[in-house]
């Protein structure tokens, strides 16, 4: 990723991360409207045993996918933290941040699939706790320090999105 400063570092990432959750964010709102106002209805609704097989399959799946969102991150955060430059950590941790949260909201959609077959709204409930969870994942200074274990110079630039000291 190129960037000329921090703020502009962070500017970037964030607002890529903005467009990755609300795009699900917002189809799952138009779905949401639309089969409230009953312009659209569930496939499945009718038949509760797919229901509930089905809500327990994506709940499955997406556990799954958080799982693999978190060990993923966990990974490439171990590899990065050895690495020797400031622009390079911050560039894999960009990378793998980005992919943190394709994994987390790409899991979410199936919950809004879900909610569209079955007009189950306990998909709606886990749609809007997975959502609710990544504020605990949000790329703040502070956790970007925290999870590179930057240290002296290194943190103090981060933290403060200062260019040089």
């Amino acid at each position: 990723m190129n960037f000329s400063s921090l703020r502009e570092y962070f500017y970037k990432l964030h607002n890529l991360l903005y467009v990755i959750v609300l795009i699900p964010l917002l189809a799952f709102v138009v779905l949401y409207w639309q089969m409230q106002t009953g312009n659209i209805h569930g496939v499945l609704r009718q038949n509760e045993y797919q229901n509930q097989v089905l809500l327990i399959a994506l709940s499955f799946i997406v556990l799954i996918d958080w799982m693999i969102s978190l060990i993923m991150f966990k990974r490439g955060l171990k590899a990065t933290r050895t690495l020797d430059s400031l622009g390079k950590k911050l560039d894999r941790y960009y990378l793998f941040t980005v992919l943190r949260f394709g994994l987390i909201v790409s899991g979410s959609l199936g919950l809004a699939i879900g909610f569209y077959l079955t007009e189950n709204q306990l998909f709606t409930i886990l749609f809007v706790s997975s959502f609710a969870m990544l504020f605990f994942f949000w790329p703040t200074p502070a956790k970007v320090c925290n999870d590179l274990l930057l240290k002296g110079d290194e943190r103090t630039l981060v933290l403060y999105k200062k260019d040089n000291l």
